[in-house]
């Protein structure tokens, strides 16, 4: 494995006594992200910001349920990281979720996936569909393409809401991805 960490280095899926850092794949990819503000004549005017990139296959999530904050992760992590807290925590029940300050929920009904994030007192979700992710904030429903994430279009839900973005949307692609295949429901 050392041979090999700039790919896998997962050491602190061994180091937790409880299990809760968990390895999966993802593929490599770059997403474009947005800053979407109101405009009086189309709705909604897109702006390109950075792309998020995801550059390694494997990568890690927490199973924030099972996790103690017990700090092995941290102590062993070569990275200097404490993935604990750093990477992305995936709750197992909305009961968790609501009780967070930062996380992910994975609701899966009638072939429907839907994430949901919260983080700084904001709640996002993303919903799945065959050929469109439906990404809500509490300032509107932003459409986006399955595959590339590229904004398809916007409905404010706020009269006084004048701008959004699409930040968390890449990363809530992912996390769906990675829950989707760990959730057992």
């Amino acid at each position: 494995r050392c041979l090999h960490c700039d790919e896998i280095c997962s050491v602190c899926t061994t180091v937790c006594p409880n299990l809760a850092n968990y390895t999966y794949a993802t593929l490599p990819a770059t997403y474009q992200v947005y800053r979407i503000k109101r405009d009086g004549q189309q709705g909604y005017l897109p702006e390109q910001l950075a792309p998020f990139s995801v550059s390694q296959t494997w990568q890690i999530i927490n199973l924030a349920d099972f996790c103690n904050a017990c700090g092995n992760c941290h102590t062993f992590c070569p990275a200097h990281s404490a993935p604990y807290l750093e990477k992305p925590r995936l709750h197992f029940g909305m009961e968790s979720f609501r009780a967070s300050e930062k996380g992910f929920y994975l609701e899966k009904s009638a072939g429907i996936m839907r994430l949901w994030f919260k983080q700084d007192g904001r709640e996002f979700s993303l919903e799945k569909h065959p050929e469109y992710f439906s990404l809500e904030s509490q300032e509107c429903t932003s459409r986006l393409d399955v595959i590339s994430l590229r904004l398809l279009d916007v409905r404010w839900k706020l009269p006084e809401a004048t701008e959004t973005d699409t930040a968390m949307a890449p990363v809530m692609a992912v996390v769906m991805q990675a829950a989707a295949d760990i959730v057992p429901y």
